[in-house]
């Protein structure tokens, strides 16, 4: 496994286990990863892929969340719900947004604000409670 770390100023930096390296100068307003990808999102630049070679510029546009799972990453933009990127392309799954969000597996688990939690097992939305958590994360 790999660790990543978004040091002020100083960019991104890969921990294999034994050595760090780093990958970009340009530090991130968050990061996710999942598999082989680190996901990276710049404020005004977009998100970024990164597989572990190079960066690659997958959307122009910055989402409020994202969390990521196996090959998917998904994003919440604002005032213009889920997306779901399966290293291809983009395709909306919602056109809520979430307050929180967390991917494990094929699942996507999202909590809407007054509307309870609710997961996606990539085709449909089960609501799982009708309350809303303060927090949420999913392991």
């Amino acid at each position: 496994s790999l660790l990543y770390g978004s040091f002020t100023g100083a960019g991104i930096w890969k921990y294999d286990g034994t050595t760090w390296g780093q990958i970009t100068t340009n530090n991130p307003q968050f990061m996710s990863a999942a598999g082989s990808m680190l996901y990276g999102s710049f404020t005004g630049n977009g998100v970024w892929k990164y597989d572990g070679t190079t960066w690659s510029h997958i959307t122009p546009n910055n989402p409020q969340f994202m969390s990521a799972s196996g090959s998917l990453l998904y994003g919440s933009f604002t005032g213009a719900g889920v997306w779901k990127y399966d290293g291809a392309a983009w395709n909306r799954i919602t056109p809520n947004n979430p307050q929180f969000m967390s991917a494990s597996g094929s699942l996507l688990f999202s909590a809407f604000s007054g509307d309870g939690v609710w997961k996606y097992d990539g085709a449909t939305w089960s609501k799982i409670t009708p309350n809303s958590p303060a927090s949420m994360v999913v392991n």
